[in-house]
């Protein structure tokens, strides 16, 4: 049983009669509606009463013009097959619970349940209007209370139980999406999670700290202590993560019940940060699980890329003036300047820079660039070509910066005319200075014949 408020969708003024009447399903006779029933309403309890009900809930709503969102809006979704074994009294006593736990006890409401999906589902409109005193009730903190009622539903009556929502606390956070999403290699988040049931049963079985940094050990991951708490640390970076994050029962005051006082690795310092060097001199045993922070991309040939990326990742430096490879990411686009199609997109991305601004027509726009540009090219035999399309439509500011990491430009190509102003000729007239809305509407009037050049339409 899962048990959600869905979000009321922007501008959309909140309307209880027109949801009472979805619920019915009155534009369609009633086709998916299975059961109905009317709570805290002198008009009636039944499907023939709902008009008249709506209509004194509307009148209970208008001494209360203050609240703007006025109505809560819950669905219950119950696992195939659980419709046959709950009747309409389990079905209304699973939501006269649901309405205790929010505070709606007494205020009115509409249920029905609708079969019209894979998932035999449960509407209920509250009218968050008390009917007596008229003040709105906004539930705070509902989604606890919501789990609540859930599993106590699901032992009462012997339903399927659904640990969803449990596991979207183990999504990556944030900064591992944006660390992810800017470099195409595995978060430490995504290491952790990957290897999430070996790990925790592999601390379960501990019964001492120095077991449990052996265990953890075999994952390439450490555990440190910062602050009051403990954090999950790759062994040989700075790359941490909240111990509780990945299970609430392993943060420190758990541990600490369970192992004693907290104890550091052996031969470790707080703080401490040993190379991978140490492993290879035997040390210390290599991990069994070693993160490496591997590409998310799949594509044919991609092996030996990877290889040419790390040994350029390990390499002392480069020459001054160049930039360094710092991802898996700026290592393809760096490369795609030795694949002809691949090159094309580049240059097609150099179309929409404007003195080293870079400036993106929208999402639409580029996808029918990258179209176009693979209709063109279409007998190219070409690697990076599908990888260098997809960031060009998905993100397509780091191309200039890969560019100019290969090339040793930090800045545009010195080719582009675009990127430097034209050398005067002598006795030539010298324009006169123009202001910054001057240059804006110059940039756009040039615009369509440089994008006519490389076939795009605006």
């Amino acid at each position: 049983m899962i048990a959600h408020k869905p979000p009321r969708k922007p501008g959309v003024p909140d309307n209880y009669r027109r949801l009472g009447q979805y619920i019915a399903d009155a534009p369609k006779d009633g086709e998916k509606l299975r059961d109905f029933w009317i709570e805290n309403c002198n008009a009636g309890t039944d499907l023939d009463d709902l008009d008249l009900a709506l209509a004194e809930i509307d009148a209970t709503r208008a001494f209360n013009t203050r609240s703007e969102d006025r109505t809560y809006h819950l669905v219950v979704s119950f696992r195939p097959g659980e419709e046959d074994r709950l009747s309409l009294q389990n079905l209304q006593d699973i939501e006269r619970e649901f309405a205790r736990a929010l505070g709606f006890t007494e205020h009115q409401r509409v249920v029905g349940t609708h079969t019209n999906t894979n998932n035999f589902h449960m509407h209920i409109a509250y009218n968050k209007v008390h009917p007596e005193h008229h003040l709105c009730h906004s539930p705070s903190w509902d989604f606890p209370a919501l789990a609540r009622v859930c599993r106590a539903m699901e032992q009462r009556y012997g339903l399927h139980v659904d640990v969803e929502r449990d596991k979207e606390k183990n999504r990556l956070p944030p900064q591992a999406r944006d660390h992810e999403a800017r470099t195409w290699q595995q978060s430490f988040e995504r290491h952790l999670l990957e290897h999430k049931e070996a790990i925790l049963e592999a601390l379960g079985a501990a019964n001492t700290w120095q077991e449990a940094h052996a265990a953890l050990a075999k994952f390439d991951v450490a555990l440190r202590r910062r602050g009051a708490g403990l954090v999950f640390a790759e062994r040989d970076g700075q790359k941490t993560v909240r111990a509780s994050w990945l299970n609430r029962n392993y943060g420190k005051g758990a541990l600490e019940k369970r192992l004693g006082p907290w104890e550091p690795a052996p031969h470790t310092k707080a703080g401490d940060q040993r190379s991978r060097s140490a492993a290879l001199a035997g040390r210390r045993p290599a991990p069994r699980f070693p993160f490496r922070g591997r590409p998310l991309t799949r594509f044919p040939g991609q092996s030996r890329l990877w290889r040419q990326f790390l040994q350029e990742r390990s390499a002392p430096g480069l020459e001054k003036g160049a930039v360094r490879i710092r991802s898996w990411k700026d290592h393809l686009m760096a490369e795609a300047h030795r694949d002809t199609l691949a090159l094309a997109i580049l240059l097609a991305f150099k179309e929409n820079t404007h003195k080293g601004v870079v400036t993106l027509p929208p999402r639409a726009r580029r996808q029918r660039i990258a179209d176009k540009l693979q209709k063109t090219l279409k007998g190219e035999k070409s690697t990076l070509a599908p990888v260098v399309l997809e960031a060009f439509v998905e993100d397509a500011l780091s191309l200039e910066d890969a560019m100019a990491a290969r090339t040793g430009h930090t800045g545009p190509a010195p080719a582009d005319a675009r990127s430097k102003p034209p050398t005067p000729t002598p006795g030539a007239p010298v324009p006169p200075s123009s202001s910054p809305g001057d240059q804006r509407s110059g940039r756009q009037q040039n615009r369509p014949n440089r994008n006519r050049d490389f076939g795009m339409e605006r």
